[in-house]
């Protein structure tokens, strides 16, 4: 399992991740930002409360970041802040 932090600020620690809200302030479920300029969202996984996220997340690239693994979102609450 790999453990992604929380997007600094400017998002310069690739790879990391980012809470995300609706205008009114429902959070829904973050982004992920890879190291290859890519953002990718998880609308087809499941996220526990520990940040663990199921089924693996698989990421196709080209510039040979790609990866196939069990990611933890470090930090995570349930909460987009």
């Amino acid at each position: 399992m790999i453990e992604i932090p929380k997007a600094n600020e400017d998002r310069s620690n690739y790879p990391c991740w980012k809470g995300v809200s609706t205008m009114d302030g429902r959070s829904l479920k973050p982004l992920l930002y890879c190291k290859c300029g890519q953002v990718f969202g998880l609308g087809n996984h499941s996220i526990d409360i520990e940040g663990n996220i199921s089924p693996s997340v698989w990421h196709r690239d080209n510039n040979g970041c790609g990866f196939h693994e069990y990611l933890k979102l470090d930090g995570y609450t349930g909460k987009s802040h």
